[in-house]
């Protein structure tokens, strides 16, 4: 994937543009990821439509600003992201399919919600979408006891490496461990060679860990809300165990829903775990009309 610069300071990557006839499709990684993590899932999607997949700011290549103190939300990324799909959308005359995977998932939803002229259709990959009572019932847990359910993610960030002497020495840590137990191989291999950047030392996380922290630590606003907006046809996929979409009954009832599945034998990480079927579901199901 070659990098572009659509936007200042933000960082897209994009595979050899298909015939100008051809749909647009845009990827948005998880936390503490970056786009080409997912090179294995997206290359083949060339040979169907123009793919461009950003790196969010604090992760990859993307050079604005990330103060880990300041970060409240996720309204920042949706505002990114719509900068993003803007320049997308002059670029090729024609609104952009646009995926998601976990955080990447629900920037999508809403920047989908908030500006539906730019968004022909979505997928969603096991996006983070809790209903509102869970987070306050979170809030009231954290206040009266000094712990909370986003502690499982806030803490083991907090504490991840950020430098390794090597690529291999950082492959080998990982390999079978962890978030990463269940990755194909290319996906952890890709994730070493660019969600990192030489040092003295070796090779130093471009996500750093208090930033992932941080957006572990955020609270979105209100996603039942920008799901009951969503005026665009989307397709969910959810992981059968570990996963983050709750109540995916929502979107299941929702008039936009094209298809919904839960991939069996999957967790949260489906798209490392099963690339071929989440590349099938959006040539079979989301861009079939296209």
């Amino acid at each position: 994937m070659q990098k572009e610069v659509l936007v200042p300071h933000q960082a897209v990557h994009s595979l050899p543009a298909m015939p100008s006839e051809a749909p647009v499709f845009h990827w948005a990684h998880a936390n503490g990821f970056c786009a080409r993590t997912y090179t294995t899932l997206l290359a083949p999607l060339r040979d169907h439509a123009h793919v461009y997949a950003w790196d969010a700011r604090g992760h990859g290549e993307t050079e604005l600003p990330a103060d880990p103190a300041a970060h409240r939300n996720w309204q920042v990324y949706k505002h990114d992201l719509i900068a993003v799909l803007e320049q997308l959308v002059a670029r090729h005359q024609k609104p952009v399919y646009i995926g998601g995977h976990s955080m990447g998932g629900t920037t999508s939803l809403m920047a989908a919600a908030e500006r539906p002229d730019l968004v022909a259709g979505l997928l969603f990959v096991d996006p983070v979408i809790f209903p509102d009572y869970f987070m306050t019932v979170d809030k009231y847990l954290s206040r009266f006891t000094g712990k909370s359910f986003q502690d499982m993610f806030v803490k083991p960030a907090l504490r991840r490496r950020r430098v390794f002497a090597s690529a291999e020495a950082m492959y080998e840590r990982y390999h079978g461990r962890g978030t990463f137990r269940s990755w194909q191989d290319a996906f952890l291999r890709d994730y070493v060679a660019y969600a990192t950047r030489p040092v003295a030392e070796g090779l130093r996380l471009r996500c750093e860990p208090e930033w992932e922290a941080a957006n572990f630590a955020a609270r979105n606003r209100r996603p039942f809300d920008d799901l009951k907006k969503l005026s665009s046809p989307f397709v969910l996929l959810k992981g059968e165990t570990g996963s983050t979409t709750r109540h995916p009954g929502a979107f299941k009832r929702h008039g936009f829903c094209l298809h919904y599945e839960e991939i069996p034998g999957s967790t949260h990480m489906l798209p490392m775990e099963f690339p071929d079927r989440v590349r099938a579901v959006v040539l079979e199901k989301l861009m079939v009309s296209a």
